[in-house]
């Protein structure tokens, strides 16, 4: 008669090839040997953008003159601003020195296998600023359009970094 198993209970069977005794505790493996199918289901790569504010043309920038150009031309030009800038806020609390509109793009490349998972990001943003006199008058503009710069990679490398492109008007 073989001998009986030290761990388990009185009247109990022996361990079967589904089960196996760690600790004294039996664990089976059927719920394991199920999850492996999951596991190999839920590899793969995603590709994400995501893009955040107002679009901004390079030819609607363009047509900004400083000297010519008012404040309410800029707002036909660009639209809203994002933001506004304003003077000395203690003696002028209401005068609108700036307007500034940004746009940014993400992209990000995310990659799984199993219980491995790495995720590589890129962003960029355009941003212009307009600068306005005491008269409401476009004075400068200073912008960087190069939202359009991010890519998509492999998650596990770096890449040549996209040239940048700055652009500014004005003095």
């Amino acid at each position: 008669m073989p001998h009986p198993d030290r761990h388990a209970a009185p009247g109990s069977s022996p361990p079967s090839d589904t089960q196996r005794s760690v600790g004294g505790r039996r664990r089976p493996l059927l719920p394991i040997l199920a999850c492996l199918p999951l596991a190999l289901a839920l590899q793969g790569c995603v590709l994400a953008q995501t893009t955040q504010g107002t679009a901004i043309g390079d030819e609607a920038v363009a047509r900004i003159v400083p000297g010519t150009t008012t404040r309410e031309g800029v707002s036909r030009l660009l639209g809203a601003p994002d933001k506004i800038i304003y003077s000395n806020l203690e003696h002028d609390p209401l005068f609108e020195r700036a307007y500034q509109y940004e746009r940014k793009r993400r992209k990000t490349t995310f990659f799984t296998i199993i219980l491995f998972s790495t995720a590589r990001t890129d962003s960029n943003k355009d941003l212009v600023v307009v600068f306005f006199d005491d008269a409401g008058v476009v004075q400068d503009v200073a912008w960087r359009l190069d939202m359009d710069l991010p890519r998509y990679g492999a998650p596990w490398g770096e890449d040549e970094p996209a040239p940048a492109s700055d652009e500014s008007g004005g003095e």
